[in-house]
């Protein structure tokens, strides 16, 4: 099911690639959900720029190296996605999707697979491990 531009598991998670030999070591992994909005707090944390503002996103150098801090980022970390007028929110293993937009591909998706009713869509999800 191409969902590439909607709420569901498959448009929201993307994988993400990182390349720097001196600093993270090969086979590093982070099976934890990340933003594109952490890339650029990661960089910028790399790079050891102190920012003057808050940045959106959150560094994940150091969370690569510390079991708690995975942990927190696994299952307790809470992202917002939207598309149109839809948005969802995963705290960890948690998802509350809300669907507005009956012309959007998230309804139209969800219909495909029998998920359209609006009291389907609000209900909170948990993932399965």
């Amino acid at each position: 099911m191409d969902t590439k531009d909607a709420l569901y598991e498959t448009g929201i998670r993307i994988p993400q690639f990182a390349h720097y030999p001196a600093k993270i070591p090969t086979g590093t992994t982070l099976d934890a959900p990340a933003s594109t909005v952490d890339v650029a707090a990661t960089m910028i944390d790399y790079a050891g720029i102190e920012s003057t503002y808050q940045r959106d996103g959150m560094s994940w150098k150091d969370v690569i190296r510390d079991q708690a801090r995975k942990s927190f980022w696994k299952d307790e970390r809470c992202l917002l996605f939207e598309v149109d007028y839809d948005c969802a929110i995963r705290c960890g293993c948690y998802k509350f999707m809300d669907i507005e937009n009956t012309d959007g591909n998230t309804w139209v998706r969800g219909g495909e697979k029998g998920l359209r009713s609006l009291r389907q869509q609000r209900r909170l999800r948990h993932c399965q491990r």
